[in-house]
């Protein structure tokens, strides 16, 4: 589908839009780069820009739809509206030396909308969640809310066929409160089924804040409750791509941000209901993590000592009271501080059972072994190869470095996503 002025008309053809951005103002020296983020489900797309000796720079890029872009500056990160109703955006940035001042989008009256849009809805959602978490002022909260329903009217009213008016701030025109206001009354208004049917609401990062206002405050840890709000959620989503992309976005909000067992009660859901989960990607993605979340038998992994010997992490995990799987990398920086801090847990609880199984990805050997005689790691540390096809670790879905997993003394798993900083409560 393709966005115009007012309405929604099927695509003749893809549309290209074009950013052209002038560096303005005193400036001293200028970025050799600028990257640009595409917002996308449920991982960003990013391109490197270079500028010009002109102080400028220009890129095309294809979008049938309004979608959230990000330029990352020197010192500041500027977000805006693009999409194929306003086919070219001219971006001026000031400079005072080496510093960004400002950031426009000259002639835009849909980032008029956006930027009046964010600057209104940022502080509400915020006072929103602090009352959600903590009743207590319903009277203020009514009056913050009455208000925000104002301006919501006033951008709607004002700007009216852009995609900020007409999706965002639509997502937001609850009906005004006469009398003191309760969290009941944002529960039911919260997700709106129209906005959630309409397929470019997940295109910033609006739909991603207001759901997770929603699974914080109103969905417990239960699977009795999971499973009720996503049986409702994606039997109200009639659209096919608007359902694909809420699972996108779910996947995003628990996957990315690491909430264990929001995640695995929504891929037990999706195991149980693969008729409602109809991406395919994410379908996938479900299946394999339901295999690691707590409860399931870890998945095994043999791979050669420091000194070459083969290990077994079942082995080890069965002849240990708890175990801590390791996987990182010595190239990098998180685990260059990580894993040696990890000595101390180590010396602190290794005499009462606990062991260690690190396994060192995407490096050399030499990379591997030169770390490991820096740092004297003195528990299991392995060295595990590229392998192209059928690889253990495929298993775990690893996504960044260093991961942690936490293994009982029966080889199962404790916790998939297990932060250094709650490794020791993790443990006892």
């Amino acid at each position: 589908m393709l966005w115009l002025p007012g309405k929604w008309c099927a695509a003749q053809n893809t549309d290209s839009i074009e950013i052209i951005a002038q560096f303005t103002g005193n400036v001293t020296s200028l970025p050799g780069q600028i990257r640009l983020t595409q917002y996308k489900l449920p991982k960003p797309a990013t391109a490197d820009l270079q500028v010009n000796i002109y102080r400028s720079f220009r890129h095309k890029m294809l979008l049938t739809e309004p979608t959230l872009l990000t330029l990352s500056l020197p010192n500041a990160t500027y977000n805006f509206i693009a999409g194929p109703a306003e086919r070219t955006y001219r971006i001026e940035i000031t400079m005072q030396g080496t510093e960004v001042q400002k950031v426009n989008v000259d002639g835009s009256v849909e980032n008029n909308a956006y930027n009046m849009f964010t600057k209104m809805t940022e502080p509400f959602l915020q006072q929103l969640f602090g009352y959600l978490k903590n009743p207590a002022s319903n009277s203020y909260m009514a009056n913050n809310t009455n208000m925000h329903l104002a301006n919501m009217r006033h951008i709607a009213s004002a700007y009216r066929g852009t995609y900020t008016a007409d999706v965002l701030a639509a997502s937001l025109l609850f009906d005004s409160i006469t009398t003191e206001v309760s969290p009941a009354y944002f529960k039911s208004r919260m997700l709106k089924v129209k906005t959630l049917n309409e397929p470019s609401f997940y295109n910033t990062t609006h739909a991603a804040d207001l759901l997770s206002i929603y699974s914080i405050c109103f969905l417990d840890t239960s699977v009795a409750t999971g499973f009720a709000f996503y049986d409702t959620i994606f039997e109200t989503i009639t659209s096919a791509e608007a359902r694909s992309r809420m699972h996108m976005l779910l996947f995003q909000l628990y996957f990315y941000k690491q909430r264990e067992k929001e995640l695995g009660i929504y891929a037990d859901w999706a195991n149980a209901h693969p008729g409602l989960v109809t991406n395919e990607y994410i379908k996938k993605q479900l299946a394999a993590l339901a295999k690691v979340m707590p409860g399931k038998k870890v998945p095994e992994i043999s791979d050669a000592d420091f000194e070459g010997n083969t290990v077994s992490l079942t082995a080890t995990a069965l002849a240990n009271n708890k175990t801590i799987l390791a996987i990182w990398s010595p190239n990098c920086e998180h685990c260059a501080e990580e894993i040696p801090a990890l000595k101390g847990i180590w010396d602190k609880y290794h005499p009462a059972g606990l062991q260690i199984y690190s396994v060192a990805i995407d490096c050399s050997k030499e990379d591997w072994k030169q770390f490991s005689a820096k740092h004297n790691i003195s528990w299991i540390n392995t060295y595990h190869p590229t392998l192209p096809n059928n690889d253990p670790l495929d298993e775990y879905k690893i996504s960044y470095t260093p991961t942690y997993v936490i293994i009982d003394n029966q080889a199962n798993i404790i916790s998939r996503f297990a932060h250094f900083e709650h490794l020791e409560e993790l443990i006892k």
